[in-house]
């Protein structure tokens, strides 16, 4: 909603909001598809296709490790949420030294969703082009040992 111009009717900005949604969630499955196998791409030449990890044959304890891992990550950020608020009550100054200014993704159905994936892709995209520009400059310039 915060792309609605109040001098269009509302029903105008909906319509180019599921025009834009049906022709934009397309190319974003297609460049995250194109993300994960430029990724895969790059690895398998920098690393060799048999030391890149595969979801065939990995044993039960790496399930196991994996969602305690994550268990263990949200437990955690969730103990700093209320350590930060405890630290907030005895600290007051802190909220004026911060900006009142809000992101374009509050105004989402589920923001948290919003924000999740906006950051999930635009690290994605990061990193792929990150692994691009060090491939390249490998190939440019010969190795660069321990730089790359």
């Amino acid at each position: 909603m915060s792309a609605y111009d109040t001098g269009n009717p509302l029903k105008l900005t909906y319509a180019g909001i599921a025009i834009v949604a049906l022709l934009g969630a397309p190319l974003y499955v297609g460049g995250i598809a194109l993300l994960f196998g430029t990724a895969w791409y790059f690895g398998s030449r920098a690393f060799g296709e048999e030391r890149l990890p595969g979801w065939a044959g990995m044993p039960p304890t790496y399930y196991r490790d994996a969602l305690w891992i994550g268990v263990g990550g949200s437990a955690g950020l969730f103990g700093l949420q209320h350590l930060l608020a405890a630290a907030w009550t005895h600290w007051p100054t802190v909220h004026r030294s911060l900006g009142a200014s809000f992101g374009h993704d509050f105004d989402a159905i589920l923001p948290f969703g919003s924000i999740l994936g906006g950051t999930v892709v635009r690290s994605l995209f990061t990193l792929v082009w990150s692994l691009r520009w060090r491939l390249s400059l490998r190939r440019s310039y010969g190795s660069l040992g321990n730089a790359c």
